[in-house]
C-alpha cells in the first residue's frame, strides 16, 4: 500500500483533510505499539571513520572528534538496562566505525552481561583482522552490518574511498571464521552474529544493485539496498531512488522508540542529526528513561500541534517527507 501511495497520482491523496484525518488515528494507534514494543538505544563509541563515502556527512562534521570513556558507556547502558523500560536494541554505533574503537569487543560483552539484549555493529569491516574476527565472535554480537556499496573495484573505491580487496577478503573472512565456529555454546539453532550486507543506491552504482544482490545472495543472512539519506537537508544525494510526496509533516517514529547517544555522553534529537544540533539531554545528568520521556514530549508537540520550534532541523530532513506514509 505504502509503495502506491508513492506514486502520482496517488501521492496527491496525503494533502487531503479526510486523508489527514485518518493518518492521524492511525499514527495514535501505532504510538501505543512502539511504546509496547520497546525502544532502539544507540550509542556512538566513537565518531571516528576511516572511511569517505559519498553519500556520508562526516567530512562535514564539525564537533569534536573523540571515542566515549567507559564510564559515561557503562553509565548509559546500566541506566538503560535498569530503567525498566523494554529495550529492542543496543545499537553500538553512530557517526563513526566502531571497530576504530579499540574497546568495542568488550563493550558489546558488557550489555551482553547485563541481560538478554540484542546488540548490533554497523561497520564498513575495512579494520577487522583475523585477531579483531575472533574477538568479534567470542563478544556475542548479535548482528553486524556491513557497508559495501559497490560490488566492483571502481565503484566500491569511488563511493567509499577504502580499498576493495581488504575489505572484500575482511567480510569473507568473517564469514568463513562464523561457519566453522558453527552454534555458539548457549545452543543457539544459528551461528552468530547474523552478517547483513548494506549498499546505499545512488548513481553512480545504479548498474551494480542486481550484481551486489546476486553475489551475496546465499552468503550474506540478508541484504539491504537502503535509499540515501538527505542528513537534515544538509546534503543533496545523487540517487535515482527518491520518494516525492510533500505535505503535512508528521514526526518520526524515533521520537518514540529512540535515543541517540554521542561519544560525550549528549543524547541528539536523531541519527541524522551529525552535528549534534539539537541535544535532548545529557546521560551525565539525568537517566536514560527521564531523556525518552522527554522526547516523547516533543514528539507529541509535533503530532497535535505541528509545534517544531525545538526541533527546526526536521522541516528540511526528507525523512519527513517519507512520513506522509511510513506510519501505514
Amino acid at each position: 500500500m505504502t509503495k502506491l501511495i508513492a506514486r502520482r497520482p496517488f501521492s496527491y491523496l496525503v494533502n487531503t483533510a479526510v486523508y489527514r484525518k485518518f493518518y492521524l488515528r492511525c499514527i495514535h494507534k501505532e504510538i501505543a505499539k512502539i511504546e509496547e514494543g520497546g525502544v532502539f538505544v544507540n550509542i556512538e563509541t566513537t565518531n571516528a571513520c576511516n572511511a569517505d563515502c559519498l553519500m556520508c556527512p562526516h567530512s562535514k562534521m564539525k564537533r569534536a572528534s573523540g571515542t566515549m570513556n567507559e564510564e559515561t558507556f557503562r553509565g548509559i547502558v546500566d541506566s538503560a538496562a535498569g530503567s525498566g523500560l523494554k529495550i529492542r536494541e543496543f545499537v553500538l554505533s553512530g557517526f563513526g566505525e566502531p571497530i576504530a574503537d579499540k574497546n568495542i569487543f568488550e563493550r558489546i560483552a558488557y550489555v551482553k552481561s547485563k541481560g538478554p539484549f540484542y546488540v548490533k555493529i554497523f561497520s564498513n569491516a575495512s579494520l577487522l583482522t583475523p585477531e579483531k574476527t575472533a574477538k568479534l565472535l567470542a563478544s556475542d554480537l548479535d548482528e553486524i552490518v556491513i557497508s559495501f556499496n559497490g560490488i566492483s573495484k571502481e565503484i566500491y573505491e569511488s563511493v567509499m574511498k577504502l580499498p576493495f580487496e581488504k575489505s572484500m577478503d575482511n567480510v569473507l573472512a568473517l564469514l568463513e571464521a562464523r561457519r566453522l565456529r558453527g552454534p555458539d555454546a548457549q545452543g543457539h539453532s544459528e551461528a552468530k552474529p547474523k552478517i547483513v550486507l548494506s549498499c546505499v543506491r545512488l548513481a553512480g552504482n545504479k548498474a551494480e544493485v542486481a550484481k551486489f544482490n546476486a553475489f551475496w545472495k546465499g552468503k550474506a543472512d540478508a541484504i539491504l539496498k537502503p535509499i540515501p539519506e538527505n542528513w537534515s537537508g544538509s546534503m543533496e544525494q545523487n540517487s535515482p531512488w527518491k520518494y516525492d510526496i510533500k505535505g503535512r509533516l508528521w514526526p518520526c517514529r524515533g521520537m518514540w522508540d529512540t535515543l541517540d547517544f554521542t561519544w560525550d555522553g549528549k543524547t541528539i534529537l536523531c541519527c541524522r542529526d551529525y552535528d549534534g544540533r539539537v541535544v535532548i539531554g545529557d546521560i551525565k545528568k539525568e537517566a536514560v528513561k527521564d531523556i525518552l520521556a522527554r522526547k516523547r514530549a516533543m514528539g507529541i508537540r509535533q503530532l497535535e500541534n505541528g509545534d517544531y520550534s525545538d526541533a527546526k532541523i526536521c522541516k528540511s530532513c526528507d525523512t519527513m517527507n517519507k512520513n506522509n506514509i511510513n506510519w501505514l
